[in-house]
């Protein structure tokens, strides 16, 4: 079966209008050229986890797409490894998607930089844990500075999962903090 030309396709259309043309701007905006009357078409999924998701044109058909995903692979180079997947939120907030937030990681590095608290209270001072392994040269009397000490830490793990994403299984907890 031949395929309609372009000019007799039916154009995209979202809830409120029809989309002429689109594109992700940088800092994670859906960018699109409309009817005078359109509105953008987001939605905000998840359980646990809110991800903004927007409605495009795919095969002639409208689907959802995530946002963070889209802006990923339109501004961020491809990444160099085919474990590096996972697209990740750098400070953790899920609606937060600029591109200079946004990077390929692994699935090992993603459940890294989630949001927990990761800090163990032993005789008065707060130790960093990540992983199962306790930083203690890193033990602090005030847990702010543990917690902030813990987040500066997973940062290295992070930036060695995706530098390294075949050694993940044996991270060198010892010297993380070079990474």
């Amino acid at each position: 079966m031949r395929r309609k030309p372009a000019y007799l396709r039916k154009p995209a259309y979202c809830t409120w209008g029809r989309i002429k043309h689109w594109q992700i701007g940088f800092k994670g905006e859906l960018q699109c050229e409309l009817d005078e009357d359109y509105k953008p078409d987001y939605r905000v999924v998840g359980i646990k986890k809110k991800y903004r998701q927007c409605q495009l044109m795919f095969g002639g058909t409208l689907k959802w797409f995530y946002v963070h995903r889209l802006v990923a692979h339109s501004w961020l180079p491809k990444p160099h490894h085919k474990a590096l997947r996972v697209v990740d939120h750098k400070d953790g907030n899920s609606l937060n998607n600029a591109a200079c937030n946004i990077r390929f990681t692994t699935y090992r590095a993603n459940n890294i930089n989630k949001k927990c608290v990761g800090v163990v209270e032993r005789e008065g001072l707060f130790i960093p844990r990540i992983m199962g392994y306790e930083h203690i040269r890193y033990a602090t009397p005030c847990k702010e500075t543990a917690m902030f000490a813990r987040s500066l830490l997973a940062e290295c793990y992070v930036r060695y999962c995706t530098r390294y994403p075949d050694n993940s299984d044996s991270i060198p907890h010892n010297k993380i903090c070079v990474y």
